[in-house]
Parts: structure tokens; C-alpha cells; sequence
């Protein structure tokens, strides 16, 4: 009868644990989302401030943790315009590529000309157009008029082949 008692204890104890954990992170979760986007506010002003260190030391943690909007400032730090950081658009194509997969509008422009120049990636004109139209539905300016131009100088192959990754494109989560 001893046993019984224990190994019931034992399951109701698990239970209870696992319960209160599943509570925790039910609760917590929002409270992590408005954690991030303040603390991406602060990475936003530190970079307004011109204290790149501070930002880094801010966005890069929400970059890593999968904050689209923080990897697309980590991307665009890479592209030789924040002082102390050098030009590395292998870096900058990687950061924008997570941030584009999310559907970080920006982040889909600029992955999509990083593509159809060949900067930080190999040249691909299929992957231009892909992301450079994800970006023209999304409403980035000029957007639609590059995407228009990329057209022009694709093959109908090439060209159906994009159009159906962006058919077929949905944000990563």
C-alpha cells in the first residue's frame, strides 16, 4: 500500500510540474514578445545615437533568438555604413535572409538586389525576382519597377520558375 501511495504521489508530482510549466510559458510568452520589441526600440535608438557597440550588444541577442526586425538591422549593419563595423555582405545577405524569410518586407528588397547583383550571394536572377516581388506585394517602393526589369531580362523559364516561388513563398515562423 506504501508503494501505491509514493508512486501516486510521484505521478500527481509530475503532473503538477508539468502543468506549472506549460502555465509559465502560456503566461510568459507575450511578456518575452514585449521584451523583445523594447529592447529592439533601445537597439533602434542606439543606433540613432551612433553607439554602435550598444546596439550591437542589444539587437544581436534578438537576432539570434529569430527577431526579424533586429536581423534585418544586423544585415544592414554589414553593408559598410556604421561606423566600426567593415563592409562583409556574405554577413549582410545571411541576416537578410532571415529576416526575408519571416517576411520583413525591407529584408525581401534587399536579399532580392544582393541576389541580382551578385553581392554576398552567387548571382541568381530567379531569387531576385522572387524576393524583389514578395517585396513589391508588400509595398516597398520601387519594388515593382525593379521586379518589371528583372522580368525583361529573364527567359520564360527562368521567369515562370520565380513566379511560382513566389506563388508558392509563406513566411517562415
Amino acid at each position: 500500500m506504501h508503494y501505491i501511495k509514493l508512486k501516486l504521489f510521484h505521478i500527481l508530482s509530475i503532473t503538477t510540474c508539468i502543468f506549472l510549466t506549460f502555465l509559465f510559458l502560456l503566461i510568459s510568452t507575450p511578456l518575452l514578445a514585449q521584451d523583445y520589441d523594447q529592447s529592439y526600440q533601445r537597439g533602434i535608438e542606439a543606433l540613432k545615437r551612433s553607439d554602435t557597440q550598444a546596439a550591437i550588444d542589444i539587437l544581436y541577442p534578438l537576432a539570434k533568438a529569430g527577431h526579424a526586425g533586429a536581423q534585418f538591422e544586423i544585415g544592414l549593419m554589414y553593408d559598410g555604413h556604421v561606423s566600426g563595423i567593415r563592409e562583409n555582405r556574405r554577413k549582410e545577405s545571411k541576416w537578410f535572409k532571415k529576416a526575408a524569410e519571416q517576411g520583413h518586407p525591407y529584408a525581401q528588397f534587399l536579399l532580392g538586389l544582393n541576389y541580382s547583383l551578385g553581392q554576398g550571394v552567387r548571382k541568381n536572377q530567379v531569387q531576385a525576382y522572387k524576393w524583389i516581388s514578395l517585396a513589391a506585394m508588400r509595398g516597398v517602393p520601387d519594388a515593382a519597377n525593379i521586379r518589371d526589369s528583372l522580368e525583361y531580362s529573364m527567359s520564360t523559364r527562368a521567369l515562370n520558375r520565380a513566379q511560382k516561388l513566389v506563388r508558392e513563398w509563406t513566411p517562415r515562423q
